[in-house]
């Protein structure tokens, strides 16, 4: 209504022209909890709750990202490399990270990843072809 057009015209907003979640209104920005509580006339909640649904608001996305990240590491912890995988045939790895890994011989991505000189793009150079491999074994 008017009262809530006024609300949000106090704080930049744009008006509400549709249904509209309130995760969603609470992304706009310099939008609070509060602010959308009054808007549809609930009272007040306290601060410190407010303040922990706007961050959790704010950062879901960012959130969700580092769990797709950390769930990728986990599966590429135990992802195995073959015994007596030829290293020199990763094409795009570094001198070093081949020379190392040659030496060292991991048995699995995640122990790759923890040799010193060995970079996290080296890992994907080594996934992307151990995938290749795959795909060509089962085809």
């Amino acid at each position: 209504g008017e009262a809530s057009d006024t609300a949000l015209q106090e704080i930049d907003s744009r008006p509400i022209s549709e249904p509209t979640s309130a995760r969603e209104l609470l992304k706009r920005p310099r939008m609070t909890l509060n602010t959308l509580r009054h808007l549809s006339g609930e009272h007040p909640i306290v601060a410190e709750i407010a303040e922990q649904v706007e961050l959790d608001t704010l950062y879901e996305g960012y959130v969700l990202q580092q769990d797709r990240i950390v769930e990728r590491a986990r599966r590429q912890e135990n992802s195995p490399i073959p015994i007596g995988f030829d290293f020199g045939k990763a094409q795009g790895l570094r001198t070093e990270a081949r020379e190392k890994l040659e030496i060292m011989r991991p048995s699995t991505l995640g122990q790759a990843g923890r040799i010193n000189g060995v970079t996290p793009a080296d890992i994907s150079v080594l996934m992307v072809y151990l995938k290749q491999m795959v795909q060509t074994e089962t085809s």
